[in-house]
């Protein structure tokens, strides 16, 4: 697991190789979607800072107080290479995290994560008050994993709206017996 400056560097370096500039506020989002998927796929944190439900957002504390002083402008860009050292599951985490987010603006971010679970459970409609407690490894994996189920029933849909369209045989409904990812592509492979 990475300390949330080696996990800040190695994600400012990473973005700024791929044209991405982060402010804190981003920084802080992407930090959460790296954490929350990171949970859901490897079942421990990518990095050991806790995440907090504030008015703007979930944001790591440790991290918000080393980047506050830049405000809205862009954090430089480490000089050092942080990310090349990270274990292969963390680079994969990073790039598909910034490929996934990095290109929307920090705000769009921010707004995002006001209508998801692990924010909204730390929220009083009534008072519209944020209880700035810690969003906890559990409501940040449940959130996740259900999040990658909804990313595989897409591409599972759009694999099979691309066979249907290049296959020259009529459609065929899926049998009932599939009840898995599995059977579904074993079930494309032989027709």
């Amino acid at each position: 697991m990475l300390s949330s400056t080696n996990f800040s560097q190695a994600l400012l370096y990473r973005a700024h190789h791929k044209g991405i500039n982060l402010c804190n506020l981003k920084l802080q989002k992407l930090a959460y979607y790296c954490q929350g998927y990171y949970l859901a796929t490897h079942n421990e944190p990518l990095f050991h800072d806790a995440i907090n439900a504030w008015q703007h957002g979930p944001v790591v504390p440790t991290l918000y107080h080393s980047f506050c002083g830049y405000g809205d402008r862009h954090i430089p860009v480490p000089a050092q290479d942080h990310f090349s050292s990270l274990a292969q599951s963390a680079k994969e985490m990073i790039d598909f995290i910034i490929d996934k987010y990095g290109r929307a603006g920090a705000w769009t971010l921010r707004n995002n994560t006001h209508n998801e679970s692990p924010w909204l459970a730390h929220y009083d409609r009534d008072s519209g008050r944020i209880d700035k407690a810690e969003i906890t490894h559990q409501e940040l994996k449940s959130f996740f994993l259900n999040e990658l189920a909804e990313i595989q029933d897409k591409q599972l849909a759009k694999l099979l709206d691309q066979y249907q369209e290049a296959s020259t045989k009529p459609p065929v409904a899926m049998p009932d017996t599939i009840s898995s990812s599995k059977d579904f592509l074993q079930w494309i492979r032989n027709r």
